[in-house]
């Protein structure tokens, strides 16, 4: 039952002065009792409810606060609804603000601990994250959600080997929580465990199909046990769902890194000849070209690469704008390529056509002499 009348206090070092205007952040002066005054009487009013008593000492904050009580059967209301509203919109240090406060009423409160922890470790504070996190797992042991947050903050800390076995529990605990699963394996990535983090890492796709970092995960382990087909599927996969999301970079040079590895494995170390004839047409063709328009021929095929483009089929399946026809994959590799190579040579644009473009450049200027 949530209490009537509560008594909460603050330590000023705990404070978030950045919340007051510049000249209010000084404790012990009267500019800053006024502003963390009026910022914390707005604040609990958020909650449903009024200030009666607000004491400043030396080291703490005092607030005597009575909520509303409820319509319906006369009990106040829960003040944690207002703040995760609070907490949604953004306003996170002003929800751990009075998150502190309510924790020093009831230091044991499963849902305060559990907030309270979450918001610190997205605030980058992760020492006091993992305090609040370890206390709500020994008050409530069976708290998957609990139990993942404190894993995932103690891979913000690196603390890895600690972090898995509390991540193990929460995916026994409930083996249906996709939030478990995800994180399992990402913390049996950087134990460098890519093996077992397939397993988890499959779950939490199962269990959510629209979860981009899940499946970014999934690529990485795939491709680091040598499933290069699986780990191409996954990240594009990823890609179709969050195109330019934080991973979606890394994703777009993961298939081009796997691209590259399937033609050479393909080549058998030898220069593919496919490849120079495609790098000898693309000199022939932006001799007629101004440099304007090359460049514009490079950053398209450079975007369209962006999704994926199949190196290994040759089928001619793509069209550009700035040039006419069908071309496969692999024929605008080499046409990037080589534009790249005109603008700026030596220039890694993530695919290596080196051999084949220096052997194409022989062709040419033979070519080119004999006219």
């Amino acid at each position: 039952m949530v209490k009537n009348k509560r008594v909460m206090r603050l330590k000023i070092a705990e404070f978030d002065l950045s919340l007051l205007p510049a000249e209010a952040r000084t404790p012990g002066r009267a500019a800053f009792r006024e502003a963390a005054s009026q910022f914390l009487r707005k604040q609990f009013r958020q909650l449903g409810g009024v200030i009666e008593t607000l004491v400043f000492g030396p080291d703490t904050i005092e607030v005597t606060w009575t909520p509303e009580r409820g319509s319906s059967n006369g009990e106040a209301p829960d003040p944690l609804a207002p703040i995760a509203a609070m907490l949604t919109r953004g306003e996170l240090r002003e929800g751990v603000t009075l998150l502190r406060f309510l924790l020093s009423d009831e230091p044991d409160n499963p849902d305060v601990l559990y907030n309270l922890g979450m918001v610190l470790s997205d605030l980058g504070q992760i020492d006091e994250a993992v305090v609040r996190l370890r206390r709500l797992v020994v008050v409530a042991p069976d708290h998957v959600n609990g139990l993942v947050a404190l894993g995932v903050a103690l891979t913000r800390q690196n603390a890895n080997e600690q972090a898995l076995p509390i991540l193990q529990r929460a995916a026994a605990l409930n083996p249906d929580n996709v939030w478990a699963q995800r994180n399992l394996g990402g913390c049996l990535l950087k134990l460098r465990r890519p093996a077992e983090a397939v397993e988890p890492l499959r779950k939490a796709t199962a269990l959510d199909p629209q979860d981009a970092r899940a499946w970014y995960g999934l690529g990485q382990v795939l491709e680091l046990t040598g499933d290069d087909i699986g780990a191409d599927a996954a990240y594009k996969r990823m890609l179709a769902i969050d195109e330019f999301g934080e991973t979606a970079k890394l994703a777009e040079e993961a298939l081009s890194q796997l691209a590259a590895r399937a033609f050479r494995k393909n080549a058998v170390g030898l220069p593919r000849m496919d490849a120079v004839m495609y790098c000898l047409s693309a000199l022939k063709t932006f001799e007629k070209m101004t440099p304007a328009e090359v460049r514009n021929v490079e950053f398209e095929i450079a975007m369209l690469g962006t999704r994926g483009l199949d190196v290994n089929d040759p089928a001619p399946k793509y069209t550009l704008r700035s040039l006419p026809g069908q071309f496969s994959g692999l024929n605008l590799v080499a046409l990037m390529y080589v534009a790249a190579q005109q603008r700026a040579p030596g220039l890694d644009v993530g695919f290596d056509l080196a051999q084949e473009y220096a052997m194409a450049l022989g062709f040419y200027g033979r070519q080119t002499t004999e006219e």
